[in-house]
């Protein structure tokens, strides 16, 4: 897959909308699979305290509903506002540790 990039008003070059949502949708994958640990596995990952409140909160929805779906989009924009090297630790843990 090619990674398209646009050119913004600066002169900078930017991602292309389609690329971040693509790299949205893989966090909030990412996080719904943190989201499926129990929570003695959870314990062992450095997460700050808003983003393990969040998956708290996701866990003790009903899953089908709106407000679970919302919660998770929550969710992937706590883990867009984190560096590019505590996400590789979180995927490779969660490599080292599947559910």
């Amino acid at each position: 897959m090619r990674e398209t990039e646009i050119l913004h008003g600066s002169g900078e070059l930017g991602k292309s909308r389609s690329q971040k949502k693509r790299e949205s949708s893989a966090l909030q994958e990412l996080g719904e699979k943190l989201a499926k640990l129990g929570p003695a596995r959870l314990e062992k990952y450095p997460l700050p305290p808003e983003l393990k409140q969040a998956i708290l909160t996701w866990k003790n929805s009903n899953k089908k509903d709106e407000a679970a779906r919302r919660q998770m989009q929550y969710i992937g924009r706590l883990m867009r506002e984190r560096d590019e090297e505590w996400l590789e630790e979180i995927r490779l843990r969660l490599r080292e540790d599947p559910l």
